[in-house]
């Protein structure tokens, strides 16, 4: 039997530990949700499914919540 698992959140700035994240996640097919903080999230190997300014990190959380 299988169990369906959530997807794995990841709240990812800019920086090289973030595209070895994605590859990482993409490799062993975990479903993901990239939520991209700031203006520098352009880099990331996948798009992110929402990116929010520092000003709403607060937003991360309803947002997770919804999609969860």
């Amino acid at each position: 039997m299988l169990v369906k698992q959530k997807p794995l959140g990841l709240i990812l700035g800019s920086g090289p530990l973030t595209n070895t994240l994605i590859k990482n996640c993409n490799k062993n097919k975990i479903e993901t949700i990239i939520i991209g903080i700031g203006d520098e999230n352009n880099n990331y190997i996948t798009k992110a499914n929402i990116t929010i300014s520092f000003n709403n990190l607060g937003s991360i959380f309803s947002y997770l919540k919804k999609k969860i």
